[in-house]
């Protein structure tokens, strides 16, 4: 993942720059994605994910931007992405975008199709950027789900119901993987 960070850029307000983790990041996310068992690998995942999500640290880009890792070296999946308003979606979309294009070459597959809320991949893949209503989720299957502010969706328990639907049925090492992540709301 750090070789990845490193080859692939982010926009700044100084312009595109290589993205680089804060130590506390780094360590944050070697415990999140290794259920905090030294050795075990960045591929297995604690059931459950929980962050509190603080302004200004780009959480959703970096769930973003691991997503992304994880659908090239697993080789499949498509990525979707609940924000709390279509906009936010849109703008994760450009962020992912960002990465594609100015990535190494031979990173990504060449893309086929894109919107501003939507990139599709030549090998079939894809990145989609759901407008957050309850019944949006549904007709889209995800192996990698990103829910951002569910503390402020409006009818969180109605459209959280839609979303678990959309998850791919995968076992084993193809299972979907979610991210929830959220800032604070009362």
């Amino acid at each position: 993942m750090a070789e990845f960070n490193r080859a692939t850029k982010i926009q700044t307000q100084g312009g595109l720059e290589p993205y680089e983790d804060w130590p506390w990041q780094v360590a944050a996310e070697a415990e999140d994605w290794s259920g905090g068992a030294v050795g075990v690998g960045e591929w297995l995942p604690l059931a459950r994910i929980q962050q509190l999500k603080s302004r200004e640290i780009g959480s959703s880009e970096r769930y973003l931007r691991r997503y992304l890792h994880m659908q090239r070296r697993l080789g499949a999946g498509d990525i979707i992405i609940v924000p709390d308003v279509e906009e936010h979606g849109w703008n994760l979309i450009e962020q992912a975008f960002t990465v594609i294009r100015y990535a190494p070459a031979g990173w990504f597959p060449q893309i086929t199709a894109k919107s501003v809320k939507h990139i599709e991949f030549a090998d079939g893949t894809s990145i989609e950027a759901l407008p957050g209503t309850a019944t949006a989720p549904r007709s889209e299957r995800g192996r990698f789900i990103l829910a951002t502010e569910l503390a402020v969706w409006k009818d969180a328990d109605t459209q959280w119901g839609a979303l678990r639907g959309s998850m791919a049925a995968l076992g084993g090492v193809h299972k979907a993987f979610v991210v929830i992540e959220s800032t604070a709301n009362g």
